[in-house]
């Protein structure tokens, strides 16, 4: 298994390149790393403008209704906290409040429980050489959102605490271009049971990159996010199940750097 547990960025960067460059590591484990180190520094750069649309469908599959919400987000404190004014229909947000808060969790987060990942293959995308590569992760459950005063919460997800192994419910395929390093697509497949009344999820969620470089360093931003997903809740004391199959796409801009950003950390 290849971990990513909470350790400083210096020692991870004098660890991890002595180690993986003096073993002869195989050029996907080097392309993986390198993609690590362009992952971080992406993480924070921090969308200004986050502009949502949700339809909900019927059983058949006919949609039953289209609504929309654009999130304006500034960073105050420094950018310990994080300000969201919401246009338009919040309950959007409160439903991708669930498992995404604006900011995409990708296979090279820290502070992520346990990962492992093999190689797929190679496709090209818009041009670009990609290796592909299938991960499973864990983690806990409180990284989902960002909290300066972080504590983790102790519910490990994507973890059979019984077998001490993945239990196969966060899965993810990443695209790395072999050029510049860094992601250029990710799709998450996700289930998160929060309890039969509060609800079970499933989320396809499929983000795609724009790589650029600021200051010298490459940078991966989301240029759009989609997700398809079903929440499925019971109303409690009752044989009701209300059932909400939904296809949410999110387009991210002005985005701004944030380094006091650091999802699964204590900020200071």
């Amino acid at each position: 298994m290849r971990n990513k547990k909470t350790i400083t960025l210096a020692m991870v960067l004098v660890i991890a390149s002595a180690a993986l460059f003096a073993s002869g590591a195989s050029e996907t484990d080097k392309l993986w790393f390198h993609a690590d180190e362009a992952a971080d520094a992406s993480s924070v750069f921090l969308p200004g403008t986050r502009i949502i649309e949700m339809t909900t469908f019927d059983a058949s599959g006919a949609a039953l209704e289209t609504s929309g919400a654009t999130v304006y987000q500034t960073p105050v404190n420094y950018g310990r906290y994080l300000e969201n004014r919401i246009v338009g229909d919040g309950s959007i947000v409160d439903l991708l409040g669930r498992f995404f808060d604006g900011g995409v969790i990708t296979p090279f987060e820290d502070n992520l429980y346990d990962i492992d990942y093999s190689v797929a293959g190679t496709e090209i995308l818009d041009g670009r050489v990609c290796t592909v590569y299938e991960v499973e992760l864990a983690m806990d459950k409180a990284l989902l959102t960002y909290d300066p005063n972080y504590q983790a919460s102790g519910d490990i997800i994507g973890w059979d605490s019984s077998n001490e192994d993945f239990d196969d419910t966060l899965l993810a395929t990443v695209w790395i271009d072999q050029d510049t390093k860094a992601i250029v697509k990710l799709v998450n497949e996700w289930k998160i049971d929060d309890g039969i009344s509060s609800g079970k999820l499933a989320i396809t969620q499929t983000v795609d990159y724009t790589v650029s470089t600021v200051d010298g360093t490459v940078v991966s931003l989301p240029s759009s996010i989609a997700t398809d997903g079903r929440l499925t809740q019971r109303q409690d004391g009752s044989g009701y199940y209300t059932i909400t199959d939904f296809s949410i796409k999110e387009t991210q801009s002005d985005f701004f750097h944030d380094a006091k950003f650091a999802r699964g950390e204590s900020v200071d």
